[in-house]
């Protein structure tokens, strides 16, 4: 909630390494983690990077982001009052009209999924993606 008591929704995926003080901040705060295929958004990060003229994010770069992140909220998440998951591709079957994007990541060259999946392997299959 905000100051006049209102909700707020923040789906910046930096403030996963920010649970432990926005919880103390917001005692009342619901945190929904929604869990994508790491390599999906290894893709999306990378082709936003190229969209935008951002020359920093390489293809491993995104990959291990998406590991730290997810990694971080998860091994925190005991310590959160109200955290729930739920899978993006869940998400998508739930709501009509809503399109998954996790399949895009097929689109990457073997060269990168190689690269993305030897990176995210260990999350993706504690996750159920492999």
């Amino acid at each position: 909630y905000d100051a006049k008591g209102e909700n707020i929704l923040d789906k910046n995926a930096r403030n996963s390494l920010r649970v432990l003080r926005i919880q103390k901040l917001f005692p009342d705060v619901k945190f929904i983690h929604i869990i994508r295929d790491g390599r999906a958004v290894a893709n999306s990060w990378r082709n936003y990077s190229i969209r935008t003229k951002k020359t920093d994010r390489t293809i491993e770069g995104a990959a291990y982001q998406w590991v730290h992140y997810v990694s971080y909220i998860r091994k925190h998440r005991k310590f959160l009052n109200n955290y729930s998951e739920i899978r993006y591709e869940d998400v998508c079957a739930r709501y009509r009209g809503m399109d998954s994007r996790n399949n895009k990541w097929k689109t990457m060259s073997d060269e990168d999924v190689t690269t993305v999946t030897k990176i995210q392997e260990p999350l993706l299959k504690e996750l159920g993606y492999l």
